[in-house]
């Protein structure tokens, strides 16, 4: 009876571990798939116009740095493990995605289907990690003004790339895009090993 009673409280163990690893962060959903992607906003930060889609599909055929311009400043110490981290505003979206379509299918892309790609609501923002290690670190983002915390971000994650890839989708309404977020990542199994960035929101806005 013992021995039952013991195997059965391991089991229980077990399984209370699993899920609290499998849970994550409160503030980090990983259901990217169900979010609904609408772009008519025209007050959004980094609204497009389909003329300026239109100038972004041709732009995507003429240069091969595409991301540069879009990448991340890293407020202190590095992890080796993260390769780059980067935001992709609308028009950086557009460029991807018509590159991938032009290279995939021979063809220019047209501006309503890249369109459908587009949010004016959830901001992302990639980290290209080297081996597996997206499933090793995990994600925090808070706005602070004179060292304070303003407020909770909301945030959506998703690991893909066999680990090689970890896409963080910004509730641009839980943000003041005046001030600048932080962004924590963080190994999970020892959160003193974390590199932080800092995204000027109004650094890569498409109008001034």
């Amino acid at each position: 009876m013992m021995v039952s009673s013991f195997i059965i409280m391991l089991i229980l163990s077990m399984a209370g571990l699993l899920y609290l690893y499998s849970s994550g962060s409160s503030e980090g959903e990983s259901d990217i798939a169900n979010l609904d992607f609408t772009f008519e906003n025209s007050d959004y930060l980094f609204y497009l116009t389909d003329g300026e889609i239109a100038s972004a599909i041709q732009e995507s055929r003429e240069s091969i740095r595409l991301i540069e311009d879009y990448l991340i400043e890293l407020n202190d110490t590095g992890i080796p493990e993260i390769a780059f981290v980067y935001m992709e505003p609308p028009i950086l979206t557009a460029k991807l995605e018509a590159r991938r379509i032009s290279d995939h299918f021979g063809r220019t892309a047209s501006v309503p289907e890249i369109k459908e790609g587009l949010s004016d609501r959830y901001l992302p923002v990639i980290g290209r990690f080297t081996g597996n290690h997206a499933f090793v670190f995990d994600v925090s983002l808070h706005q602070e003004t004179d060292g304070e915390d303003l407020h909770e971000v909301q945030f959506y994650e998703e690991n893909s790339g066999g680990g090689a890839v970890k896409t963080i989708l910004i509730d641009m309404e839980t943000v003041d895009p005046s001030i600048p977020l932080y962004m924590d990542v963080f190994d999970v199994s020892d959160p003193a090993l974390t590199a932080r960035y800092r995204i000027d929101f109004e650094t890569f806005q498409t109008h001034d």
